[in-house]
């Protein structure tokens, strides 16, 4: 509360000031600057609280302990293959399977099952149990045989799988310190992981071999091929007979300059010549024509006239220009006949290298089928041993079941919001607290202040000699 401040009069009597209300809210509003501050202040660590420290996430699980079973020394077929020592369970047996939860074999356990942490260097080992261990919190629930079992940390999915982990450990754990075997379950579970490789391997290999050997149908594609090849060689044929009939024109053609660049009168030209290109028999007509002029002109004019001049070059310039033609025909001819050939040989290559193919796919599938044959068998196998480990397992799971006294209850489940911070909580909590906390230091800072104007008004009042005194401290010192 406000401090009272006492007032001097002369004469040596003191008599003390009384605040109204009205100085009391002058007082405050004075100081309403502090109440702002430190309210502020209060609020702003509260929210950057809130806001940017990181999320811790809990889950939890329970646990049930039953009371102690025995193993019998022998098995029979009865339903009952387990006997229990006692009905009721314990502190003991609770406070056991308590320390026991957070022991170093089970602790150890579980890292070794994640395989992060080198299990052979002691030192990163310790950390990681001490880690882990910081991280869990067992606790028992009163009037019941549960045991609630909690883990904190940052990631939710991952507190979620190490709390399961720890929790299935703990299982194993309990039923290995009670001494119970494991059976067959290894023996099922190496050979499932034996043939479970080589069938990778061999499904490997498979892909390979069909992509590599090109074999994805055997049977369509040996058709494939077959129709392919068929139409090539009637492609193959009809080009070689054009190339045949081009060759037959090229003799023709070759048959035809002969003529011309003998010496004959009349230039006989071959009737499939005369087929192939028409023009040429209206210039054999011409030439004909031409032969009786110059005959006529012989006949009926002398030796070196001009009329004997003139059908005589006439005559020859026919008989040039037909040589020409066929000139000019047989290089198309023979042009023709090497894109031709080009055209057959790259049919014929193009058949042999199909021929190749199919004997390679036909050399691939049989590899295939040797491969494929394997692959089916070792694929038998890994389900017979995967059928024969999960019974393993079942009958194993069966014996926990029974043999332990400690089973799992409640697992965990994802948490929808963090543990900590909760930001609503701690934003709603800091106004109060920011009021409550403003409104003490402004009212200390009030009376500070007054504190300290009571003092001026003292010293004054005594140095003033107002008051009777015996001395001052400064002339006894």
């Amino acid at each position: 509360m406000i401090d009272r401040q006492y007032s001097y009069q002369p004469g040596g009597t003191v008599e003390p000031e009384t605040l109204t209300f009205t100085d009391i809210i002058k007082l405050f509003l004075k100081k309403l600057w502090v109440f702002v501050i430190v309210f502020g202040c209060v609020v702003a660590v509260a929210v950057s609280l809130a806001f940017t420290y990181p999320p811790i996430y809990k889950v939890s699980g329970a646990l049930l302990v039953r009371p102690s079973l025995e193993k019998p020394f022998l098995f029979t077929e009865e339903s009952s293959r387990i006997s229990q020592t006692n009905t009721k369970v314990s502190q003991e047996t609770i406070n056991t399977a308590v320390n026991l939860i957070t022991s170093t074999g089970v602790l150890k356990y579980v890292i070794a099952k994640r395989g992060k942490v080198d299990m052979t260097n002691d030192r990163a080992v310790a950390q990681s149990i001490a880690a882990l261990r910081g991280s869990i919190s067992v606790n028992p629930i009163s009037l019941s045989n549960l045991i609630n079992v909690e883990y904190s940390g940052g990631d939710p999915k991952g507190i979620v799988n190490n709390l399961n982990e720890l929790l299935d450990a703990f299982v194993l754990f309990n039923i290995k310190v009670q001494g119970f075997g494991k059976g067959g379950l290894e023996f099922f579970k190496k050979q499932a992981a034996d043939f479970k490789i080589q069938l990778n391997d061999l499904t490997t290999e498979l892909i390979e071999q069909r992509l590599d050997g090109n074999v994805i149908s055997p049977d369509h594609q040996q058709d494939n091929f077959m129709s392919i090849i068929r139409d090539l060689e009637s492609q193959r044929i009809e080009w070689s007979a054009r190339l045949a009939d081009i060759d037959s024109r090229v003799a023709f053609s070759q048959a035809a300059i002969n003529n011309v660049d003998s010496k004959a009168e009349y230039v006989g030209l071959p009737s499939e010549l005369l087929l192939s290109y028409p023009s040429l028999v209206e210039m054999e007509k011409t030439l004909a024509q031409l032969i009786i002029n110059k005959q006529r002109a012989v006949n009926d004019f002398k030796n070196n006239t001009k009329q004997v001049r003139d059908a005589n070059s006439q005559y020859l310039n026919m008989r040039k220009q037909i040589g020409l033609f066929i000139h000019k025909a047989l290089k198309d001819l023979e042009q023709q006949s090497v894109i031709i050939k080009s055209n057959v040989d790259a049919i014929r290559t193009r058949i042999n290298d199909f021929h190749t193919d199919s004997a390679l796919v036909s050399a691939n599938v049989t590899k295939l089928e040797l491969i494929e044959m394997e692959h089916t068998l070792v694929k038998d196998n890994y389900h017979l041993y995967g059928k024969k480990l999960e019974q393993a397992r079942i009958n194993s799971e069966k014996d926990k079941e029974q043999f332990s006294n400690v089973s799992i209850v409640t697992r965990p489940t994802l948490p929808l919001s963090p543990w900590f911070p909760k930001r609503g909580m701690i934003v709603a909590l800091s106004i109060p607290l920011g009021l409550l906390l403003a409104f003490l230091a402004t009212v200390i800072a009030i009376n500070w202040e007054r504190s300290l104007i009571a003092r001026k008004k003292k010293k004054s009042a005594f140095s003033g000699g107002n008051v009777p005194v015996l001395g001052s401290f400064e002339l006894l010192t």
